[in-house]
């Protein structure tokens, strides 16, 4: 049988757990409403293509970022 003591920390453990699960699908919420605003809105192919082509793009610059070595002249002429 749980004492009084035990039973109110229990439940000072489970509200604090929920206040932070709260707080974390508030925070999520928030990220994914920022990333739907990202999205660039397509309205045809040809811009579909154009928004492809530019992920394209930018993924490719990034992986040629991180693997390229700091000092490098190639990173200074990549910007």
């Amino acid at each position: 049988m749980l004492m009084a003591g035990q039973t109110y920390r229990k439940a000072e453990e489970v509200l604090e757990t929920n206040a932070q699960t709260q707080a974390a699908a508030a925070a999520q919420r928030e990220a994914q409403q920022r990333l739907s605003q990202l999205r660039p809105v397509v309205r045809d192919k040809s811009e579909q293509a154009r928004v492809i082509a530019q992920t394209i793009v930018l993924d490719t610059y990034k992986a040629l970022e991180r693997g390229i070595p700091p000092g490098s002249s190639l990173r200074t002429l990549l910007g």
